[in-house]
Order: C-alpha cells, then sequence, then structure tokens
C-alpha cells in the first residue's frame, strides 16, 4: 500500500503534475520579467490584454472537454497505429468526431478574431483615446490566440484517447518555448507585444507535432467523409451547458481585470491580474491531480465501475485539496514578506485581499473537482450555477471596483462563493451520483 502511494505521488509518474510544475516553474519567471521590465502601469495593460484575450474560452463552448470525455468512451473499442492512424469497431464515430470538431474550431477561430479584436480596441481606446502603441500587438495576440485554437480538437482527443504522456509532453514543449520566447520580448523592450509570442510559438510547436508524428490524423479532417456521430443529438445537449459554465467561469474571475482597468486604474488592473495569476499557478497544479483521471473516470462510468470509479475520485481529491493547502499556505507566507520587505509587494494586492482571494481560489478548486466528476457522465449539471453566481457578482463587483477598488472585488467574489455557489455545487454533486447509480 506504502509503495503504491509513492509510486503514484512521484512526478515522473504524473506528467499532468511534471507539466504543471514546469508550468508554475516557468510562470514564476515570467511574473520577475513582468515586474522587472514593465512599469505598475503597463503591469496593468499587460494582464488586462490578457484577461480579454482570454476569452477564446467562450468561443470554444468547452468543447476541448467534452472531447477529451467522448474520446474516451469512443477508445474502449479503439486502438493507435502508426503515424495518428485508428483502427477497432468505433473507427466511423471517431472519425466523425474529428472531422467534425475541426470544423468547429474553424468557426470558433474565425468568430473569436472577428468579435473580440474589435471589442478590445474599443475598450482600451476608452482608457487611451489616441493610436498608440496598443493597438498592433493587440492585433498581433488576438490573431495567434485564435489559430492556436485550431489545434486544440487534436490535443483533445489523443488526451481523451488515453495517450496522456504524449499529450503533457507536448505541453511542455510548448510551455518552455513559449515562455522563452515571451521571456526574449520582455527583456528587449517589446513589452506588449511579448504576450503575442506565447500562442505563436504553442501554434507551431503543435503544427510540427502533428505534420511529424499524427500526419494522418491531419489527413482525416480533410478526406474523411464520415457521419457516424450526430453533433445534434450527441454533443450539442452538453455543450451548450458546458458552453454556459465556461461562460460563468470566465466572467467570474478573468473580467475583473478588465473592470479595475476600467473602473479604477491600471494599476489597481495590474496588482489584481498578477495575484490571480499567482493563485492561478496554485490551482493548475492542483488540479493536476484531479485531471489526470478524466480519462479513466470516462471509461470507468463507460463500463459502470462505480467502485474504481469512487475510488480514483475520493483519493485524487484528498491530495489535491492537502496540496492546495500546503500551497496556499506557502504562497501567504511569501506575500507577507514581500510587502513587508521587498519593493515587489506593490505589485501584488494587499495582503487581506491576496489572502481573500487566495480563498476564492481553494473554493473554486472543490467547485472544478465536483463539476469534472459529474463531467465523467457526459453531464454539465452545474452550468447554471456558475451562470448564476456570475450574475450576481458581476454587478456588485462594479459597484465595488468603482467605490473600494480591489479589495471591494475580491470579497464580492468570495461572499457570492461561499453563500451560493459552494454549496449549490455539493448539492448536485450529491444529487446527479445518486441519480445514476439507479438507472
Amino acid at each position: 500500500m506504502i509503495r503504491l502511494i509513492i509510486d503514484r505521488l512521484l512526478i515522473l509518474n504524473n506528467p499532468i503534475f511534471l507539466q504543471r510544475l514546469i508550468q508554475g516553474f516557468t510562470g514564476l519567471i515570467t511574473l520577475f520579467f513582468v515586474t522587472h521590465y514593465l512599469s505598475l502601469d503597463m503591469q496593468g495593460w499587460y494582464y488586462t490584454f490578457a484577461s480579454i484575450a482570454g476569452a477564446w474560452i467562450l468561443f470554444d463552448l468547452g468543447f476541448s472537454v467534452i472531447l477529451l470525455q467522448f474520446s474516451a468512451h469512443i477508445f474502449n473499442t479503439l486502438r493507435w497505429l502508426l503515424y495518428g492512424a485508428v483502427d477497432g469497431e468505433s473507427y466511423g464515430r471517431f472519425n466523425s468526431l474529428l472531422k467534425q470538431s475541426f470544423r468547429f474550431y474553424i468557426g470558433a477561430a474565425l468568430s473569436f478574431f472577428l468579435v473580440v479584436a474589435p471589442v478590445g480596441i474599443f475598450f482600451f481606446f476608452q482608457r487611451d483615446n489616441e493610436w498608440h502603441d496598443w493597438i498592433s500587438p493587440w492585433i498581433s495576440l488576438v490573431t495567434f490566440t485564435g489559430l492556436n485554437m485550431l489545434s486544440l480538437p487534436f490535443i483533445a482527443i489523443v488526451e481523451g484517447s488515453g495517450r496522456i504522456k504524449e499529450v503533457y509532453y507536448l505541453r511542455i514543449i510548448q510551455n518552455l518555448l513559449s515562455s522563452v520566447g515571451l521571456w526574449s520580448a520582455l527583456m528587449f523592450g517589446y513589452q506588449l507585444w511579448a504576450l503575442s509570442l506565447f500562442p505563436m510559438i504553442a501554434f507551431m510547436v503543435a503544427v510540427l507535432w502533428l505534420l511529424l508524428l499524427k500526419p494522418i490524423l491531419l489527413k482525416k479532417t480533410v478526406v474523411n467523409k464520415i457521419d457516424a456521430l450526430s453533433w445534434r443529438k450527441e454533443i450539442w445537449p452538453m455543450q451548450w451547458r458546458m458552453g454556459l459554465s465556461y461562460l460563468a467561469g470566465y466572467l467570474l474571475i478573468q473580467i475583473y481585470t478588465p473592470i479595475l482597468f476600467h473602473y479604477d486604474s491600471a494599476k489597481a488592473a495590474g496588482q489584481f491580474g498578477l495575484s490571480l495569476t499567482i493563485v492561478s499557478m496554485l490551482g493548475l497544479l492542483a488540479q493536476s491531480w484531479i485531471v489526470r483521471s478524466v480519462p479513466s473516470l470516462g471509461k470507468a462510468v463507460a463500463s459502470k465501475n462505480w467502485v474504481k470509479f469512487d475510488r480514483m475520485f475520493k483519493y485524487d481529491l484528498k491530495i489535491s485539496v492537502l496540496f492546495f493547502l500546503l500551497g496556499l499556505i506557502m504562497v501567504l507566507a511569501l506575500g507577507l514578506y514581500a510587502h513587508l520587505m521587498t519593493s515587489y509587494g506593490q505589485r501584488i494586492l494587499p495582503i487581506i485581499s491576496f489572502m481573500g482571494l487566495l480563498l476564492v481560489g481553494f473554493i473554486q478548486h472543490i467547485n472544478f473537482a465536483l463539476t469534472t466528476h459529474l463531467r465523467a457522465y457526459k453531464e454539465e449539471p452545474t452550468a447554471i450555477i456558475f451562470l448564476i453566481s456570475t450574475l450576481i457578482t458581476i454587478p456588485i463587483a462594479m459597484y465595488s471596483a468603482a467605490i473600494f477598488s480591489t479589495g471591494g472585488v475580491v470579497f464580492s467574489i468570495l461572499l457570492v462563493q461561499i453563500l451560493f455557489t459552494l454549496p449549490m455545487t455539493i448539492y448536485y454533486w450529491i444529487k446527479f451520483n445518486r441519480q445514476w447509480r439507479i438507472r
């Protein structure tokens, strides 16, 4: 038993944790470059750029997660061959899923560019009503973010099939090379241009991966004419709920940096954006213990192996919660040190607000874990909860941003999470687990 626990905790046996550990490490270096090479106001522009460009997730409609689940179910009767070819009983459904998903992402990427590019121009023009140096970096960022979306269906399908190590080693390479590009741009004074290098390099790495290792997979998006899967009947009923969940998730956190940028100042937006990045890095590391089991959870549901299903989830939930709490204590201590002993304290939120944001991150980690568990059933019952939570929080936060600055925004989010979002998520998690076991 002890040997099993040690084996599961080893980083090399958990490529998701390894990838996110590297992502966290490169993220820390990025924080240094941002705080060292950007002024406090420019830091606000930087994180507001990143937050608005993060709206790509709204055009994804949660489909990358759905693809992962569908691929896990379909690959119960499939196997990989060389160069991205597949063989097995569900061959037709796999090809149909691949073709339709790639077609969806072409439309999603184009829609993202046509909507977000002008919206961003209008928004930033309110702060700087002259055509300064932000317009070209903004167009570049939106363009390459849209292009990077085209790699998502391939990565999600391969991950869902069970090839987790391959996908996460790909992401490690993407993260390392993209980060080096971003750091170099910041170091040489390119400031906002640096942001667009990250999706650009990530897209180039994904294209090389497909061309060299998965050319047949790429080819099937063009030549395949099989439609053995009905999007309207099988995917859309879950996708629209997932889309609502992702809309709520984006608005619930990412929207507050632009709100502070508009209602308060670039400085306040920069402090919130950098603090949110730190909390998000901690969350990504903790979530790796949940995400790594997604394909296995999907297969367990498909075979109705409830004992295995519950055992995997409960174990990973305990480990992830313990990791988050230990990380929370460490990050809070470092934040306190930064405020008391260094000049970097002015770059993050005041310590009380920073503590509140860490608590928000912890609650959202619990919500993420419970929601991921339910998605293994190909259900998204919590979408309406997150949407209602968002609709409650945003107007309160907008008022708080104008009157109480960052502290008001943080505690508006925290209050709604404690009183509404977390209790309702737990309720629906219990309810849907009971319903599925008696079907």
